[in-house]
């Protein structure tokens, strides 16, 4: 055995370890906003466009993985369009890639269904998301109809898939950003999904970066996860900035008027009980 296959080895048991802690980071870090949504009984601070297009994202981000990791031809499509790639074992597509991205899917949804629900203030579907769906659409039809004519692999619908979710990933978060800065306030958009987020982020990295010494150096052999974890750990800092730095003081006036503001209509309903009852 060479001393590169044993590095080989190494590195991949490594990746395996650290893939699974940026499972659980990554994975959690849906948790803090469906719980707050829930306790608060509204999602105004939560941007309805950031929520949709982060949907179509992992729904794609999870056929694309799905594809690679269980489908042998996808694969053996896939190692064709990249030499660097030397067996199916070395695809950088892990199980916990594969679990985290249709998990994302489904919590997603049940994000978007609380906005259903619950009061998101004056929120509607606007042109940048109908543009990122006019995008994901033309994305992944093209292939679609040039498949069917035999012009090109079908391989390459899923790749587009792949473009899909990169796409969200560099723009999804701009207008929960915008939002906040509009609001000068990160109330309702919860913190704790922010740092469990880069935490994941940054292990996320940490793997794609020893995968590529693997397939030696091909950084851009996963397009779609090195753009999610990059952009995300981006954004993060910015979203933390906000919360922390420029917004801080602002974001716990309003929730402490908020909560004194409930504190009086409860005390009212009580009165107004108590007068109701009284006898004449």
């Amino acid at each position: 055995m060479s001393l590169f296959e044993v590095y080989a080895f190494c590195a991949k048991w490594v990746s395996f370890v650290v893939g699974w802690i940026s499972f659980f980071l990554w994975s959690f870090s849906f948790y803090p906003q469906v719980i707050l949504n829930f306790r608060r009984r509204d999602a105004k601070g939560l941007n309805l466009q950031f929520v949709l297009i982060n949907l179509i994202g992992f729904s794609c981000y999870s056929v694309y993985n799905v594809s690679l990791f269980f489908i042998p031809p996808v694969q053996d499509a896939y190692l064709s369009s990249h030499p660097s790639i030397h067996s199916r074992g070395d695809i950088p597509v892990h199980l916990s890639d594969v679990i985290f991205s249709v998990h994302a899917a489904i919590i997603t949804a049940v994000t978007l269904l609380q906005m259903v629900i619950f009061p998101t203030g004056s929120q509607k579907v606007d042109w940048y998301s109908i543009s990122f769906i006019a995008i994901s659409v033309l994305l992944i039809v093209s292939p679609t109809a040039l498949a069917i004519f035999r012009v090109i692999h079908p391989f390459y619908i899923i790749a587009c898939l792949g473009y899909v979710k990169t796409v969200s990933s560099l723009v999804k978060y701009i207008p929960q950003a915008f939002m906040n800065w509009r609001r000068k306030s990160t109330v309702g958009w919860s913190i704790g999904n922010i740092l469990l987020d880069i935490s994941g982020s940054g292990f996320n990295l940490f793997q794609t970066a020893l995968d590529a010494t693997v397939t030696h150096f091909d950084i851009l052999a996963n397009v779609p996860k090195l753009s999610l974890a990059a952009v995300s750990a981006g954004f993060d800092v910015l979203f933390i900035i906000q919360h922390y730095v420029l917004y801080r003081d602002r974001g716990r006036d309003r929730t402490a008027d908020m909560e004194k503001l409930e504190d009086v209509s409860f005390q009212l309903n009580d009165e107004l009980h108590m007068l109701s009852s009284a006898d004449p």
